[in-house]
């Protein structure tokens, strides 16, 4: 942890001092901004040893980001490029929001000032497997309806691991909370949304501990939780199945060396602070899913955005109270209502 907070010190700041662990008022961790958490009247309650966290904590808890390796980047410059799906006709500007050298973004902006924002993370996971591309829901179509758009790229599972992936991704929810005025977004009007990794991604981020700053969340195509070992009963496969598509890919993601490390101490509360599926409950922003998907296949890329995913997250939400709309229609609905009404904070009901 302090190697961690040393790095980040290093690099271009979200805020002026270190980030620290505060505890939100439905009981679940952010990391954020001193400045932050002082406004919002969050309690700091930073920790170094793992183990003193609750293991029945459902927020993300104190595990470090993986790999994290010096970079020098611009704070800002401008994007000609238009990522790589290249369907955007609207040029973004580039952004660094983290520490790691993939913790950049670009962004696209509505036309008028503090527009609200949705982040879009992308479908890639491994370096060797990811896609850029847009799902169902469009850039294009989201800045037509005046909300501005970011793109936001993360480190993959095989440069830090699952929950490297994870933790730099959240970063980027502080910055806009930090940042967003001066980018002419309004930093209470935030919307996450992703395919494949990306909405795994999304999922994590609006239902833990940035559930109280997410207006809406886009979960398409996507895996429902991060612990694998849910995963057989969500696709329905046998574990033998699983373990025989990537049985050696596992341990690795969680930084174990055996499947059996994942049974025990650490790692099974590693994979518990994983679970979105665990963590959601009533409070959390309405989540979009389509659960139209086809199961093509028992390979590893086709388990990871299984319809099964979309399915038990809807059951999920049913469970919990929780607004869900299915469907790309209905979800872009969600969105414009959600962001364009001017309202933070949650549907009831």
């Amino acid at each position: 942890m302090i190697e961690l907070l040393l790095v980040m010190m290093a690099m271009p700041a979200m805020c002026e001092d270190n980030m620290i662990y505060a505890e939100r008022p439905n009981g679940k961790i952010a990391h954020v901004c001193p400045d932050t958490a002082e406004l919002l009247g969050w309690a700091d309650i930073t920790v170094k040893d793992y183990d003193s966290i609750p293991l029945d904590n459902p927020g993300r808890t104190d595990m470090g980001f993986g790999k994290i390796l010096p970079v020098e980047l611009p704070d800002s410059a401008s994007a000609d490029e238009e990522m790589p799906d290249g369907e955007i006709s609207h040029t973004g500007t580039v952004h660094k929001y983290g520490p790691h050298p993939r913790d950049t973004f670009v962004l696209y902006r509505a036309d008028g000032q503090s527009s609200p924002v949705m982040i879009y993370f992308h479908q890639g996971g491994s370096i060797d497997d990811v896609t850029y591309g847009e799902w169902h829901i469009t850039t294009e179509q989201l800045i037509d309806s005046g909300i501005s758009v970011i793109h936001a790229d993360y480190p993959f599972v095989d440069e830090t691991e699952i929950k490297g992936m994870v933790g730099n991704a959240s970063l980027i929810v502080p910055y806009v909370m930090d940042n967003g005025a001066g980018l002419g977004l309004d930093p209470e009007r935030i919307g996450v949304y992703g395919a494949g990794a990306g909405g795994g991604i999304a999922l994590y981020i609006g239902t833990g501990e940035y559930s109280d700053e997410i207006s809406v969340i886009g979960h398409f195509d996507a895996p429902s939780t991060f612990d694998l070992g849910g995963w057989p009963a969500i696709v329905d496969i046998s574990l033998t199945d699983l373990i025989r598509e990537g049985g050696n890919l596992v341990p690795p993601l969680y930084g174990a060396e055996t499947l059996h490390d994942l049974v025990l101490g650490e790692k099974l509360k590693l994979r518990r602070s994983l679970d979105m599926l665990m963590m959601m409950d009533a409070d959390d922003p309405p989540v979009v899913v389509l659960t139209d998907g086809v199961a093509d296949g028992g390979r590893l890329g086709r388990i990871i955005t299984h319809p099964g995913h979309s399915a038990a997250v809807l059951e999920k939400c049913t469970e919990q109270g929780l607004l869900c709309v299915d469907g790309s229609v209905e979800g872009m609905a969600l969105f414009e209502e959600r962001l364009m009404a001017g309202q933070s904070g949650h549907i009831s009901g």
